[in-house]
């Protein structure tokens, strides 16, 4: 940087600093009177600090001006005592420039007092700045100021307050989705406005006794019904936590048990045998079943021969063969929209067909086959078992006188008895020899 480039930067800095210097000295504060100006120019003598002091001296005097001279110039004012009893005062200032604030805010303008030197209402010799009880009414506007210093009536053009903000909080509506019908679940969100405050809280009311303290939540029900949920917002107006909600802000669910499903179903409960004719192999049956929302379409009874099955609840058959058969019976109906056919153990019935063989000619109750199935020899009519059957007896013959028997097969028999006793004693013999 050049040596001139920095005297031209040294010089606007000084500049700069001066003027913020200027900016930063303040204007003269103005001097307020409010001592008590016991002089000549007082329409209350030594003036009037209080309401009650005001009034007093209007009723009474201030003792060097009589109460009617004071109601007189407050006459000119349009003032009396009962103006002053009901006043709203505030402490307020009167300026000679004909400004009336109260605070910060100019209440009036072209504000007038009474001289009393002079004997008029004027604005001249009033005081830079004089201490002011100042009558507003309810909306805050200007009707008069009495100054206190000296108790003069002060009137002026009533500035228009400025409208105070209006604070407000509103709800302005609930959104619900339910997000799952089965499980009774839904999620609740609030819109909420505020016009020169805000929003401090939101709070759901799911209605069945459950709370969420949010803008925006999630919530399943425990139990199948309708219920109201309801939106709340709070935030401060006035200085006050206030709690709003709306008709907009109120939304109704509804969550209805779904019906029980429809079961269907169709069953064979019995086949049931009422006739059977064994000699000529013939059966009479009959079936029974049920069905569950919905109908029996057709019955089949299977006789287990081969033969075309009967499609009738109750059919009859004749077996040509004699054997042992299995019938066998179905329902057939619509369930869950498909044909089912369907049977059991209780339709299931078995019958059995024999052969009869020839019966005994002599006895029927056996059969021809039969080893006892025997003529009775003296009455052929007769099984031989039977108990009027008799055998006949034989004659008889006297025996004949018999020999003794001296054959060969006699004498070979003694022989070898001899031979045995003999070896015996032969034997004891020798044993008593050799001392044995």
């Amino acid at each position: 940087m050049s040596i001139a480039t920095k005297f031209l930067v040294g010089i606007a800095s000084v500049f700069v600093l001066a003027i913020v210097a200027l900016i930063a000295i303040p204007a003269k504060a103005v001097n307020i009177d409010t001592t008590r100006d016991c002089d000549k120019y007082a329409v209350m003598y030594c003036g009037a600090m209080t309401k009650k002091e005001m009034v007093k001296k209007l009723q009474d005097g201030d003792g060097q001006n009589s109460s009617k001279n004071i109601k007189d110039i407050y006459d000119k004012f349009n003032l009396n005592v009962k103006d002053v009893e009901n006043a709203n005062f505030e402490d307020g200032v009167v300026y000679k420039d004909g400004d009336v604030k109260v605070g910060n805010r100019v209440v009036a303008k072209n504000a007038k007092t009474y001289i009393r030197t002079m004997g008029k209402v004027s604005t001249s010799q009033m005081g830079t700045a004089q201490a002011a009880k100042v009558a507003l009414d309810k909306n805050g506007k200007f009707m008069f100021a009495i100054m206190t210093p000296c108790g003069n009536p002060v009137k002026g053009d009533a500035v228009e307050p400025p409208k105070p903000k209006v604070e407000s909080i509103s709800c302005d509506a609930i959104k619900v989705t339910i997000t799952d019908q089965q499980k009774k679940s839904v999620t609740a969100t609030v819109t909420g406005s505020a016009k020169n405050t805000k929003i401090s809280s939101y709070k759901i009311d799911f209605g069945d006794g459950a709370v969420a303290n949010k803008q925006s939540a999630d919530h399943t029900y425990a139990n199948y019904g309708k219920y109201t949920i309801v939106a709340h917002v709070t935030g401060k107006v006035n200085d006050k936590n206030t709690t709003v909600t709306s008709a907009a802000c109120a939304k109704d669910v509804e969550f209805v048990k779904p019906p029980e499903p429809v079961v269907q179903s169709i069953s064979c409960t019995t086949l049931t045998l009422d006739a059977i004719n064994a000699e000529k192999k013939y059966v009479k049956v009959s079936v029974q079943a049920t069905a569950q929302n919905t109908k029996i379409d057709g019955y089949s009874i299977d006789f287990g021969d081969g033969t075309k099955p009967a499609t009738t609840k109750t059919a009859e058959h004749t077996y040509t063969n004699y054997g042992n058969y299995t019938i066998v019976a179905n329902v057939t109906g619509i369930v869950d929209g498909k044909q089912v056919t369907v049977s059991g153990v209780n339709c299931v019935q078995k019958v059995s067909f024999t052969e009869t063989p020839d019966a005994c000619p002599t006895n029927p109750s056996l059969p021809a086959t039969d080893p006892k199935c025997k003529p009775c020899p003296t009455n052929p009519e007769l099984n031989f078992d039977d108990p009027k059957c008799t055998t006949p007896v034989p004659p008889t013959t006297p025996p004949k006188e018999q020999l003794p028997n001296t054959g060969a097969g006699s004498v070979i028999g003694l022989m070898s008895g001899v031979s045995i006793l003999g070896a015996v004693a032969h034997r004891f013999w020798l044993s008593k020899k050799l001392g044995l």
